[in-house]
């Protein structure tokens, strides 16, 4: 009996410990590419990558975020009934964020943190394995975050080093 109640204790102390660590909601989609219009893609290209075997290079920044807080925003950005995609925009808001990736590895959320206007949503690499090769040549990469809905203006995001 003794034992069962320490179990019970040590899974709630988990997990509480899981569900501050994303107190608002997030959830992170990543490699979302197929969601993402054809033509907003061509305008919001990112620093050299290559689209087949044509490298692509010009003035373009290294990275770009979107905040997305409601239908009208979201039908510019996205195709039409993104399969797997479902927001409901009276309680919930996507961060969208491309950049010039060289790996394939997973991304997952490090923190989201709210200062002022701003939502921060960071980002970070899974752990690679040990030997295992996962570099590639440069290409575009989208990630979705989807999140509760917050009282900002404005999108900080990126990739932890």
């Amino acid at each position: 009996m003794k034992r069962a109640v320490c179990v019970l204790g040590a899974v709630l102390v988990i997990l509480g410990l899981t569900s501050c660590a994303n107190k608002y909601g997030a959830v992170i989609y990543d490699n979302a590419r197929e969601w993402i219009k054809e033509e907003f893609a061509e305008n919001n290209r990112v620093w050299e990558y290559y689209e087949g075997e044509e490298q692509l290079t010009g003035s373009y920044p290294s990275s770009r975020s979107f905040l997305v807080k409601d239908e009208q925003r979201f039908k510019e950005i996205f195709v039409e009934e993104p399969q797997g995609l479902e927001v409901n925009f009276e309680n919930e808001m996507l961060a969208v964020y491309t950049f010039r990736a060289i790996y394939i590895r997973n991304m997952k959320i490090d923190s989201v943190k709210v200062e002022s206007d701003t939502v921060g949503v960071y980002l970070e690499y899974a752990k690679a394995k040990v030997g295992v090769g996962d570099a590639v040549a440069p290409y575009q990469r989208w990630v979705v975050v989807k999140m509760d809905k917050l009282d900002v203006s404005e999108l900080d995001m990126g990739i932890l080093k």
